[in-house]
């Protein structure tokens, strides 16, 4: 079986002086232009995270007001149904009737 010889490529030359950007446009004005545009887009998502965390404190807020005012329902058709004698929840009713939907 032969082998391959591999010490060709021992010495390339590897240029990292080789510019990225055509000769007729100004290159730190490329890379002045690349860094406002990272730079927005970074304070955009930023802004963006804020607006989510200030989202989602409302909507948790929301969601306690719901909450406690589902108990303070409860609580009245609670009491509703003890001075009309029933005493059931809902369900309850439905349950012991043995009522088929």
């Amino acid at each position: 079986m032969t082998t391959i010889d591999y010490s060709v490529w021992d010495h390339i030359e590897v240029s990292d002086d080789e510019d990225d950007t055509h000769p007729n446009i100004d290159t730190p004005s490329l890379f002045r232009w690349r860094h406002q545009a990272r730079v927005e887009r970074m304070e955009a998502f930023q802004k963006k995270g804020v607006d989510l965390e200030k989202s989602l404190s409302e909507a948790k807020k929301k969601l306690l007001e719901a909450q406690l005012r589902v108990k303070e329902l409860e609580g009245e058709y609670g009491r509703g149904q003890e001075e009309a004698g029933g005493g059931q929840e809902p369900g309850e009713a439905a349950a012991q009737g043995g009522e088929d939907l």
